[in-house]
């Protein structure tokens, strides 16, 4: 699952949408845990959806820091 990411997409019911990257990820023989956790969460009762998506980037160098050296 390598560069493989998972989100969160929360749409309220104002038409506001937020998108929350996964945390923690543990893989195990037979199951998948995934983490959210934050301090800035709609309340449940202002949401029309909850959509969990995976996700990969574009560029898989993009997720590491440039080297320090060039």
């Amino acid at each position: 699952m390598s560069g493989l990411g998972w989100v969160l997409v929360l749409k309220e019911k104002s038409g506001r949408e937020r998108v929350l990257e996964h945390v923690h990820l543990s893989v195990n023989d037979a199951s998948v845990t995934i983490t959210w956790y934050g301090k800035n969460w709609p309340r449940l009762a202002t949401l029309s959806t909850v959509d969990l998506c995976g996700v990969t980037p574009v560029f898989m160098d993009r997720a590491k820091p440039p080297p320090k050296n060039g």
